[in-house]
């Protein structure tokens, strides 16, 4: 597809997300969210950058995945229905591309996981300045 297309679904994309985080301050859901929140994005009650940043990472990390089990699910349709032997290579690339993808996404969050958990569930707090942190 053309660069126009892609652009005009970012543009699209971007739109949609703006609103929502406009309009979430004041939300109250009816039903427990996707990820499980009850108070909009507050999580665990505090509704701060941190629980959106935690939020959208697990978001990403999902849609990430997903789009390269489809990306294989895609591959695997080219190769089975081509007769071709370049339209079989095409499509074994995209397998191969998409499970590379796929690998680089899980070693990353194995990575950070095995670092500190912390990252990958954003409970860290930033304090601001002039103020000490807190005793846990």
């Amino acid at each position: 597809m053309n660069k126009s297309f892609w652009l005009k679904i970012i543009v699209i994309i971007f739109m949609l997300s703006s609103n929502t985080v406009v309009f979430a301050a004041d939300y109250t859901l009816l039903e427990p969210g996707v990820f499980g929140q009850e108070q909009g994005f507050a999580v665990n009650g505090t509704g701060d950058f941190t629980d959106y940043a935690n939020m959208v990472f697990t978001a990403l990390l999902t849609l990430a995945i997903a789009l390269a089990i489809l990306y294989i699910v895609i591959g695997g349709f080219t190769y089975v229905t081509s007769s071709i032997a370049g339209e079989k290579e095409a499509g074994k690339n995209k397998i191969k591309e998409a499970l590379k993808g796929l690998l680089i996404i899980l070693l990353a969050w194995l990575i950070l996981n095995t670092i500190n958990p912390d990252l990958i569930n954003w409970k860290f707090k930033v304090t601001p300045l002039g103020q000490s942190a807190p005793a846990e």
